[in-house]
């Protein structure tokens, strides 16, 4: 993530391929939406993903390809990413093995959506980083 003084940061998403660059995401901090680059267009967080319902913490997309995704944050150990209520991505917390398999965090992903792949992948990129930061805002004011 580069650092810009007080307009945004970024976050470039790379991938292994002669392209390199999958997405880049613009952090802005103030007067601004939040802004997702990739596949040649760039667009604004709060049209592209959004809330499911005035009070779920579900999120929503449509992808490029016309398929609407839902991640559902509010489960603690893994976020699942459904069409049409089948799952299609699942996050993996870090496990340090006292209740199973010790292993690092990672994202599953169902080759059925393998061409949405950049878009889920930036996506949660996304998301991860709000309930981040709505954790960190939580923990400051219990703290205070």
């Amino acid at each position: 993530t580069k650092e810009r003084f007080f307009k945004y940061s970024t976050t470039t998403i790379s991938k292994l391929t002669p392209l390199g660059t999958a997405a880049e995401i613009e952090w802005h901090r103030r007067l601004g939406n939040s802004v997702l680059q990739f596949r040649g267009r760039s667009v604004n967080v709060e049209d592209y993903i959004f809330k499911a319902g005035f009070w779920s913490s579900k999120q929503q997309f449509t992808s490029s390809s016309g398929r609407r995704y839902t991640w559902d944050e509010n489960i603690v150990r893994w976020i699942p990413l459904r069409l049409f209520r089948a799952l299609f991505a699942r996050w993996h917390n870090k496990s340090l093995g006292i209740l199973g398999k010790k292993h690092p965090p990672y994202l599953q992903i169902s080759q059925d959506v393998l061409d949405d792949v950049d878009e889920i992948i930036v996506t949660l990129v996304y998301i991860r980083r709000m309930i981040q930061q709505r954790n960190s805002a939580n923990n400051t004011a219990a703290a205070a």
